[in-house]
């Protein structure tokens, strides 16, 4: 009888406890509309050299002076919780160059590098060393 009760507890309760997860953005750069931006010169755009899903991906091209750089259009996260940003890279830069993940919360005014570091403002789960290069991808962020 309690594991009965037990497991109806477990029924009724366990879907308010779980929500479902809503996506507010998606792009793998194989339609039509490529939903980022490029700046600097010569930018981003995409190439089918390298991808995860066929045929397409997004790649930066090399820049000896400046900043090149690449945005998402701007998209809402209003009344989540919780953000979870997942995306799949290379980011084979230069030694001396960095790649950097901000966010902007007030349409792409202002804007945050992430900090994964102790007392940061993210938690990073991936596989490459991005805490270990100060909270950035660089060439030394893959073993």
């Amino acid at each position: 009888m309690k594991r009965l009760l037990y497991s109806l507890v477990l029924i009724v309760v366990f879907p308010f406890l779980t929500k479902a997860q809503t996506t507010v953005f998606s792009e793998n750069f194989d339609g039509g509309t490529i939903q980022f931006n490029s700046a600097g010169a010569p930018g981003w755009a995409t190439d089918n050299a390298l991808f995860l899903s066929s045929p397409n991906s997004w790649r930066g091209q090399y820049n000896t002076n400046g900043t090149v750089s690449t945005a998402t259009n701007t998209f809402s996260t209003a009344g989540n919780q919780f953000v979870t940003l997942n995306f799949s890279q290379i980011c084979k830069v230069d030694f001396v160059d960095l790649a950097k993940i901000e966010i902007s919360t007030d349409g792409g005014t202002t804007w945050t590098q992430l900090i994964a570091s102790a007392g940061g403002n993210c938690i990073y789960s991936g596989s490459g060393n991005f805490v270990a290069q100060g909270n950035k991808f660089t060439e030394a962020s893959y073993l």
